[in-house]
Formats: structure tokens, sequence, C-alpha cells
């Protein structure tokens, strides 16, 4: 008779014996598969194509800010009301940039300020137009060189107090 050691391992070998056709079959398809895929072609990436080929784009810049002058001395008398005081600002652009790094661009901005009581609300608003030129497309960070020639408007609510290019 066989004690319980030596049938545990005769079972564990007609089962080896037993599935190791099948074992080696599914091996065998694993293998076809991967040879046929490779063959065809298949899984390939394609590169994209060169940045100098590639057509213009258009993008749209929509930016937000807030001021808080720090120093304002120069600009506002001493015991004196000043329209320069914290304000936030919208400002939209858009932009057309080609693949070698220039682009020309349009830009407007309006702000709303504390006006310290001279104005209801002191608003200034920015239009501008330039070229940009990217130094270096190829880095995470993108320096650049930006030429911008605009109006700028500064006034209460919906006037223009002052204007200036």
């Amino acid at each position: 008779m066989l004690g319980s050691r030596s049938f545990r391992a005769l079972s564990a070998l007609s089962i080896c014996v037993a599935l190791g056709p099948f074992a080696s079959a599914q091996a065998q398809e694993r293998e076809e598969e991967t040879n046929e895929s490779d063959a065809v072609g298949a899984h390939q990436v394609t590169p994209p194509p060169p940045p100098d080929t590639l057509a213009p784009d258009v993008t749209l810049e929509i930016r937000g800010a807030a001021i808080v002058p720090l120093f304002r001395e120069t600009l506002c008398p001493g015991n004196h009301e000043c329209v320069f005081n914290a304000g936030v600002g919208l400002g939209m652009g858009i932009e057309r940039r080609w693949p070698d790094g220039w682009g020309f661009l349009a830009r407007y901005d309006v702000w709303i300020l504390d006006a310290g009581s001279l104005y209801e609300i002191g608003t200034m608003h920015s239009a501008r137009v330039g070229a940009r030129y990217v130094i270096d497309q190829a880095t995470s960070v993108h320096p650049y060189v930006e030429v911008l020639a605009g109006f700028l408007a500064f006034g209460d609510t919906t006037t223009v107090a002052a204007a200036g290019g």
C-alpha cells in the first residue's frame, strides 16, 4: 500500500504528464501569434511628421490677474487719494503661430481698479498687436521675445479720462 506522501507525489506526477502536452500546445500557439503579428507589421507606430512641415496653429488665450501696488509714492502724492489701488483684470488674446517659432498676436485686457473715490470704478482698457518669437521649443519651458504696440485708455466706468499708446 502506498503511503500518503507517495500517493501525493504520484498524483502530482500523473497530473503533470496528463497536462504536459496541453501546456506545450498553448506555448506553441502564443509563439505563433507573436511571430504572425511581428511578420505582418502590426503594433508598429508611425512617427509624427517633422515640426517644420506642420501647418500654423491658432491659439486662444484667456487670462486673469490681480494687482496690489506695493510702492506708489511716485505716482500719488502723500495724503491724497490715488487712482492706482488694488484691482482685478481679465484679458483675451489670439495668436497664429508657425512651427518655426514665429507668431502674430492680438490682445485685449480690461482692468477694474479701486480709484480711491476719485472715480466710481476706475477702468483701464488695453488693446495690443504684436509678434512673438519662441526661442527654444524643445524644452518644457519656452523662453520667448515679444514686441507689442497698442492703445491704453483709463477712466471712470465707461468714460475715458486719459488715453495713450
